[in-house]
């Protein structure tokens, strides 16, 4: 069963001035409740719910701006910690959290070629790395090492079997290997509720969703609204993001991204697309905490017509796989059935890429030094030629090249710089470039 809603034409629904609510009472639909706002605004709340349909966690916060084309998709972990928002133009923002105030924001363009990563205080919006304008001192040692080359885990079948009857899991690959940062949505056509199905991430390339049953009894919609409400407000109360958002901390922060992208990747195209997602992307941060404190939620819901739906029958399932740098990748020909839970094995192809570029540790220290690491994805089988640099704005530099003829890592040690040194390092093959920013 699938709820749908629309406005009841009697005199006692409330007047909210800023929203509405649809709330979704088939305990096996994942969707929870979706709120539309006066200005077109509409946010989809997605997770996990009880046998009774009461919600359990938010894994995913769906945002779609009245004046901008695509959506703006928050994945959420366990915690309930926003990790990762993929936008309409394919850029990436990714959540690396320090604690509940402070946290690491990782933006990658929609191709990869530009990776930045800039320090952020919640209560103040600055870098504790700007330095104080003087050319930044070189300290590091003259010695170059070389990069080290080491082999990829291939991928293994696994008999995994959805741990419910109305899962469907999808286990995503590329040239043997387990796909392991995606983001997948299965995409229902008519359309059915919200007509997306974000999928969890549970780990070794395997991403699950679940589909509503059928004739399934409803939850009680005003207790399940004001669930959801509560969860918001717990979420956002412990997670500084009201604090977050009251103090005009957006433009602060995209102001600061476009500095550095600016003094690492000046003028180009990739550089552009991220800032241009910057600040509807801290919008679709600001829209999950909207709601909360909020009072009487449930009184603000509306409940029409109660539609079953038989997922067996009139629809079809497409499943669209996005990985970071990459283009939206949606299996042809592929036909993905709800009646016949399954593992479904989705191939992203086959072609050369250079993967999950990223430094360890993820934000080091000044005078800590750091290992830059890139996956090599399909390489040619005669040899494909990678490059692996690292340039300072202390003038210190490393390169190193090494051929690959199957799956690999490729990894260079940099030895730490002064604070505010800036690093870019960039590994290159086939035509391919992606580089990574990182100020000590």
């Amino acid at each position: 069963m699938l709820l749908t809603s629309c406005p009841k034409n009697d005199s006692s629904t409330p007047d909210t001035g800023e929203f509405t609510i649809d709330v979704y009472t088939n305990p096996t639909d994942p969707t929870l409740l979706q709120l539309t706002y006066e200005d077109g605004m509409m946010v989809t709340y997605s997770g996990t719910k009880d046998i009774n349909g009461m919600p359990l966690v938010i894994r995913n916060v769906n945002v779609n701006f009245p004046d901008l084309e695509g959506n703006f998709l928050l994945t959420l972990d366990d915690n309930m910690m926003p990790v990762s928002q993929l936008t309409p133009n394919g850029t990436v923002f990714e959540y690396i959290w320090n604690n509940d105030s402070t946290m690491r924001l990782k933006a990658i363009s929609p191709s990869g070629e530009v990776q930045v990563i800039i320090p952020i205080d919640l209560k103040g919006g600055k870098s504790s790395n700007t330095g104080d304008g003087q050319p930044p001192e070189n300290i590091r040692k003259a010695v170059r090492l070389e990069s080290v080359v080491a082999d990829l885990p291939k991928s293994q079948p696994n008999p995994l079997k959805p741990a419910e009857e109305n899962a469907m899991i999808f286990h995503v690959v590329k040239c043997g290997m387990d796909v392991t940062n995606a983001t997948v949505v299965m995409n229902v056509t008519p359309k059915l509720g919200t007509s997306s199905f974000p999928c969890k991430n549970i780990g070794n390339g395997f991403y699950s969703t679940n589909i509503p049953k059928s004739g399934e009894p409803p939850a009680n919609y005003e207790q399940q609204c004001d669930k959801v409400g509560e969860v918001v407000k717990n979420v956002c109360s412990q997670y500084n993001f009201v604090s977050m958002f009251g103090t005009g901390i957006a433009t602060q922060v995209c102001k600061f991204l476009a500095d550095e992208i600016a003094a690492s990747f000046p003028g180009g195209p990739d550089g552009e697309k991220i800032k241009a997602m910057c600040s509807k992307s801290i919008g679709a941060l600001d829209a999950l905490c909207k709601f909360a404190g909020k009072q009487d939620i449930a009184e603000l819901c509306k409940l029409a017509n109660l539609l079953y739906t038989d997922p067996k029958g009139g629809y079809s399932f497409t499943v669209t796989v996005n990985v970071p740098g990459s283009p939206a990748f949606t299996p042809a020909g592929q036909t993905f059935d709800p009646a016949n839970p399954q593992t479904y094995l989705v191939d992203v192809g086959g072609s050369f890429d250079i993967s999950n570029l990223r430094t360890a540790p993820l934000d080091p220290a000044p005078q800590e030094g750091y290992t830059a690491y890139a996956e090599i994805i399909c390489p040619n089988s005669t040899g494909t030629q990678v490059t692996i640099s690292i340039v300072g704005s202390d003038q210190y530099t490393n390169s190193d090249t090494k051929t690959f003829t199957a799956n690999g890592m490729i990894s260079l040690y940099v030895p730490g710089g002064a604070q505010s040194v800036k690093d870019v390092v960039t590994v290159t093959g086939e035509g391919i470039s992606k580089s990574i920013s990182i100020v000590f």
